[in-house]
């Protein structure tokens, strides 16, 4: 079985060479695939045995309305669906903090920040969601939109205690770069 929680720790304390944080943030809303997969396969199956028994009722004109349906009811849970194949991933090594967003598509986009460097922060908003962000230099990066408010809070306390860890060490050694 799947896990479908929305926060997969891929890693906590590892060796200097391995990451010290690792998270990859789902949306935990959305049905896994083969559940998605099943869920369409009983409602075409459903409808075209509908369909069945009205084309040899005589009902033509009403079978092909009925798969017209079935092909738009079918075209928007895939259209409402793709949201739910979004990625982030976020990896905190020795040398930097790494963060993947993974669309929909497939295309990748990454970004680097140096740990010693980088500001994490979670806004709380009233009202509304809260937001996490990553920003150094002049960038500003928002992610976890999709989480929990409760996420991601368990999410911030996780990331910024293994920041606060790597920034100590960092001082101690004397990493600033």
């Amino acid at each position: 079985m799947q896990d479908r929680t929305p926060m997969h720790p891929d890693a906590a304390e590892g060796p200097a060479t391995g990451p010290e944080f690792a998270a990859t943030l789902v949306p935990s809303h959305f049905l896994p695939p083969k559940g998605f997969r099943n869920l369409l396969f009983n409602i075409a199956a459903l409808s075209y045995l509908s369909v069945f028994v009205f084309f040899f009722l005589g009902m033509r004109w009403l079978a092909g309305l009925w798969l017209l349906d079935v092909a738009l009811c079918c075209g928007v849970y895939l259209w409402k669906y793709a949201p739910g194949r979004l990625r982030e991933k976020v990896v905190l090594t020795e040398e930097r903090l790494s963060f993947v967003r993974t669309g929909p598509s497939g295309k990748a986009e990454s970004w680097d920040f140096h740990p010693y460097w980088v500001r994490f922060e979670l806004k709380k908003c009233q009202g509304d969601s809260n937001e996490l962000s990553l920003s150094s230099h002049g960038r500003k990066l928002a992610f976890g939109t999709f989480l929990s408010d409760r996420e991601k809070e368990s999410l911030a306390t996780a990331l910024g205690a293994a920041l606060a860890a790597r920034r100590k060490r960092g001082l101690a050694q004397g990493d600033r770069a």
